[in-house]
């Protein structure tokens, strides 16, 4: 009886560990990428520090 249930256990917890990575890939290759600025606005320049 024992035997059964640590196979399946076992079983499940791979089955839900694969899941679980390709998951996370494919939430990392849909996530929107990181926006960009080709120029710092006047006020973050570093003219205007003091």
């Amino acid at each position: 009886m024992i035997a059964p249930l640590r196979r399946r256990h076992r079983r499940m917890t791979l089955v839900l560990g694969v899941v679980v990575f390709f998951l996370f890939l494919l939430a990392l290759a849909g996530r929107a990428p990181e926006p960009t600025m080709s120029k710092l606005p006047p006020e973050l320049g570093s003219e205007n520090t003091p």
